[in-house]
């Protein structure tokens, strides 16, 4: 029986692990627009990820994974493509306050007993952390409108402004497994 419950205990610890470095990943698709008519691409001139006038390693390396990931869906890279990517790499801090009941007691007494609900005291737990998405838009060429919108939230985007080189493959085909077309065959 104990054993159960120290393998049972072990399978939780690696489930949570295993879903704190997959990034959440939301999409955004323009309903009006017909993807079996897109068969290139190739990247804006200048990415939401280069600060300056000169290509990042971040913009390198994603740039490298998202044209394996199209070219593995069909799509090939041209001078006048149907389709232009981007990417947006965005830090926000996060400030989380909450109030718990205190369990501390001050010389055998409650300390502040007066607190929120005037029975007990409590302490309150401030939790800061910055919170990382990437973006990948795909915008048509021709309009300039953005046609699909990968978005991924978590640790794995945090890893990226860290180490591009290790995690550019993984985030991008994260965010590109929701990605559903390929590029029709002629």
């Amino acid at each position: 029986m104990r054993l159960m419950h120290t393998v049972a205990a072990i399978a939780t610890l690696a489930l949570i692990a295993g879903c704190a470095t997959q990034p959440q990943v939301r999409t955004l698709v323009d309903d009006s627009v017909d993807f079996t008519e897109y068969r290139t691409f190739d990247f804006v001139e200048r990415a939401g990820t280069d600060p300056s006038d000169y290509t990042s390693t971040l913009t390198r390396h994603l740039r490298d994974a998202a044209a394996r990931e199209l070219e593995s869906r069909g799509y090939l890279r041209a001078e006048d493509p149907d389709l232009l990517v981007n990417f947006h790499l965005h830090t926000r801090h996060e400030t989380r306050v909450t109030e718990r009941p205190s369990t501390r007691l001050y010389y055998g007494y409650h300390r502040n007993w007066f607190g929120m609900w005037g029975a007990y005291p409590l302490e309150r737990d401030i939790v800061e952390r910055e919170a990382h998405t990437l973006h990948v838009d795909l915008v048509d060429a021709s309009t300039r409108q953005l046609v699909w919108e990968g978005i991924a939230t978590g640790a794995l985007t945090r890893n990226l402004r860290d180490e591009p080189g290790r995690h550019a493959d993984q985030a991008i085909s994260q965010i590109f497994r929701a990605y559903p077309w390929d590029a029709p065959r002629r």
